[in-house]
């Protein structure tokens, strides 16, 4: 069942790429250019991979995750250190991994930084501030406990309200993609209804929350509790070419399957391609990546395992991390983009 990490990565990867749109983006947008649509697109993603967890647990296919105290401390910390980071390489770790994949070397650049200084605050030097900050302000981790009923009883209506609002508001188009679809498959070729037309990025949402969802199940399978991440398996994998004791697990393969679910969508599309880049864009890529490795350490996780799968189990320090992580965002933002636009702008006046 390993090779199900893999597979589930490459798709992940495929439509994430294909979505044209950037968890962290999504989160940041909310105060750079003043928009909710991605936001939106964001929770329906978390939204579907709850209902599928609850699920998988309410038929007994997988355990009720453990309840483990957290530090509120760090959860802030790391969320702006992370999202800070993220900022300034104009997307998180999860968008690095896709960068690799359509030749990005910015990407490749923030991933590197980011395993080197991950293994330093994880296991390495930095260390011991991790670990102090750890064990402060420690609390419940989940509000499932707060509700009395199972989850699903709130969450399946609230889906299906989703759907239908989405529907019959301005995000309506699925539909007449699909139709057109079947209308005219006799002339369409799958390959382009795949890589060429345009979705409706909510299908996209559903498609990686469906994936997100799944993905606690075969990784159950293979004995590793949890969904998509890239904080331990990146770790991991630095771990595994210094040392022949560390085996290969679900996660790890997942990572892979990300780069080259990337890369599949972007070379059928021939869209793969080197670039240059600045200086400036190198030193950002690198420092960022470096923010958010320490980041993501020191709050447990980052966009992908917290902002999507630790809020779709209901975890109270995946949302103080999520808030946290896109405070970062938004402060990053102000000082690399807002501010100097508004001097250019005033200088020109």
């Amino acid at each position: 069942m390993l090779i199900s990490g893999l597979i589930m990565g490459l798709a992940f990867g495929f439509f994430l790429k294909r979505s044209r749109l950037c968890l962290s983006a999504s989160l940041r947008d909310i105060y750079v250019e003043k928009k909710l649509d991605g936001l939106w697109w964001f929770f329906f993603i978390i939204l579907t991979t709850s209902v599928i967890y609850f699920s998988l647990i309410a038929l007994h296919v997988i355990p009720e995750a453990a309840q483990v105290p957290f530090s509120v401390s760090s959860e802030i910390i790391g969320g702006l250190f992370f999202g800070f980071g993220a900022a300034m390489c104009s997307g998180c770790i999860t968008t690095a991994m896709i960068k690799i994949g359509d030749g990005r070397i910015t990407g490749l650049i923030a991933a590197l930084s980011f395993m080197l200084i991950a293994v330093a605050t994880k296991q390495g030097p930095l260390s011991p501030l991790n670990n102090q900050l750890q064990q402060s302000t420690l609390t419940s981790a989940n509000y499932t406990n707060l509700i009395r009923f199972n989850p699903l009883f709130l969450l399946v209506p609230l889906f299906v309200i989703f759907l239908f609002v989405i529907y019959k508001q301005k995000l309506g188009q699925a539909n007449s993609y699909l139709s057109k679809f079947q209308k005219h498959s006799s002339k369409t070729k799958i390959s382009d209804y795949l890589l060429r037309q345009r979705w409706n990025p909510f299908i996209t949402a559903a498609i990686l929350g469906i994936i997100a969802g799944l993905s606690f199940y075969f990784s159950y399978q293979t004995g590793r509790y949890g969904s998509v991440a890239t904080l331990g398996p990146l770790i991991s994998w630095q771990n595994f070419f210094g040392s022949a004791a560390v085996k290969l697990d679900w996660g790890e393969l997942f990572v892979v399957g990300l780069i080259l679910g990337s890369f599949t969508f972007t070379f059928s599309n021939k869209e793969f391609a080197f670039k240059n880049y600045s200086g400036k864009d190198i030193m950002l890529s690198f420092v960022g990546g470096c923010l958010m490795g320490f980041g993501a350490v020191v709050g447990n996780g980052c966009i992908l395992a917290n902002g999507i799968v630790g809020n779709a189990m209901l975890s109270l320090e995946s949302l103080t991390n999520i808030i946290f992580i896109t405070f970062g965002l938004w402060i990053g933002s102000y000082f690399l983009y807002i501010r100097p636009m508004s001097r250019e702008i005033n200088n020109e006046n």
